[in-house]
């Protein structure tokens, strides 16, 4: 396995939800993008809010931290800290390797 891949241990029995739940989570960060653009730093606020509250029951924990992070960034209103919290759960979730064990 590549060294910059990052592996996620994910229950057998949600393995059909988790390619719809890392696409979901691929479209946050275009609407993140997107509000930024816009300062909607509600619903920045909100999406990490959601974030931080599904992450770890799908065994994507750094989801649920980066979301808490999203969401504290939002509700100060600090744009680039959004926007590289943003860019880091786009690393992550192009470097995650799902193990369902």
């Amino acid at each position: 396995m590549d060294p910059q891949r990052i592996v996620v241990r994910a229950d057998p029995e949600i393995k059909d939800l988790i390619p719809l739940f890392i696409k979901h989570r691929h479209e946050d960060i275009g609407r993140i993008r997107e509000c930024l653009r816009q300062s909607d730093f509600e619903t920045i606020e909100m999406l990490g809010h959601s974030m931080k509250g599904v992450g770890k029951g799908y065994g994507f924990a750094e989801i649920t931290v980066l979301g808490g992070q999203i969401e504290s960034a939002a509700k100060g209103r600090f744009a680039e800290a959004v926007e590289n919290l943003v860019r880091e759960l786009d690393t992550y979730l192009n470097c995650v390797d799902v193990i369902y064990e």
